[in-house]
């Protein structure tokens, strides 16, 4: 008489789907949905593949546990689940290599493949794919259906806090080079200056510094308009907080207002809302179609974020 696996008792694979949804790391849930179906439930073989637009099929190897599959590729009869209802059950794998090479079956004695898409809202995440020595029952292949969608939660939710992560950890180094200031010490009293005109410039510093309201520094290049406005920024009530410099130089002056101050949508061809965003100071430069009669100049709002 032929064994079979029935799931009678889920509690096994209710067990398993506790433990893939307990994490957030994505190689945590992978690795314990495939090795919790070959610990836990007794199959052979499990395989997760996940979409990549490198993989020849779509689809790459993300985790296995049990037998070696022989190649990273799914086999043809997985690889083609793509819809939320689709899926394979068999207790008798055709031997023609779309669910696998013969040779590969024969020699492990598989008999049962149970194939899932893991989708969600419509999208395909990948594919897990279940092998077993023993016929599955109707029951068992309803509750394993069951179980990948419960899977492609977890992975989804798992591939969201890989991405959160991944931002995280970009806007934490574009923090801290903001916050570098390959300059050394700028405060005002690093500025080195004893003449009456630089006392008068230290006074008007600390003067507005402590307003609410935006600076305009004037003067040739080369004259310490950034120095003087660093000054006033770390003077200033949010000095603990990043001072954003821009190089107007760099920036087309038709587009230097959208990129200070923002743009309405649809305002201008090709362009959206921009967040209208306060600078802490801005490179030396002629900006624009604005007449000036010195070299550069240099706007800040003292303390902006």
């Amino acid at each position: 008489m032929d064994q079979q696996l029935d799931l009678a008792d889920d509690a096994a694979l209710a067990q398993v789907a506790l433990e893939v949804t307990s994490s957030l790391r994505l190689g945590d849930v992978l690795r314990a949905v495939t090795a919790g179906l070959v610990s836990t439930l007794g199959v052979e073989a499990a395989y997760l593949w996940l979409g990549s637009s490198a993989a020849p099929r779509g689809l790459e190897l993300a985790a296995r546990a049990g037998l070696d599959p022989g190649g990273p590729d799914p086999p043809d009869a997985l690889a083609r689940l793509t819809a939320p209802d689709e899926h394979l059950c068999t207790n008798d794998i055709p031997h023609d290599g779309s669910s696998g090479s013969p040779e590969w079956l024969d020699a492990n004695g598989l008999r049962a493949v149970a194939g899932y898409p893991l989708t969600f809202r419509g999208v395909r995440l990948g594919v897990l794919g279940i092998f077993s020595r023993r016929r599955l029952t109707t029951l068992a292949f309803r509750r394993l259906f069951l179980f990948a969608q419960q899977a492609a939660v977890a992975v989804q939710n798992a591939l969201l806090f890989t991405e959160v992560e991944t931002l995280r950890e970009r806007l934490s180094a574009e923090n801290a080079y903001l916050r570098s200031e390959p300059g050394g010490d700028r405060s005002p009293e690093a500025i080195v200056g004893v003449s009456p005109a630089m006392h008068e410039v230290l006074r008007l510093v600390e003067q507005v510094a402590s307003a609410e309201s935006t600076v305009l520094l004037e003067g040739e290049t080369g004259t310490g308009k950034e120095v003087i406005a660093t000054a006033i920024h770390q003077q200033s009530r949010r000095a603990g907080r990043v001072m954003v410099k821009l190089n107007c130089g760099a920036i087309s002056p038709h587009l230097l207002e959208s990129e200070l101050f923002g743009q309405r949508r649809r305002s201008r061809r090709g362009m959206g809302t921009r967040p209208r965003l306060p600078i802490s100071g801005t490179s030396p430069t002629p900006c624009g179609p604005r007449p000036r009669s010195r070299k550069g100049w240099l706007s800040c709002r003292p303390g902006a974020e």
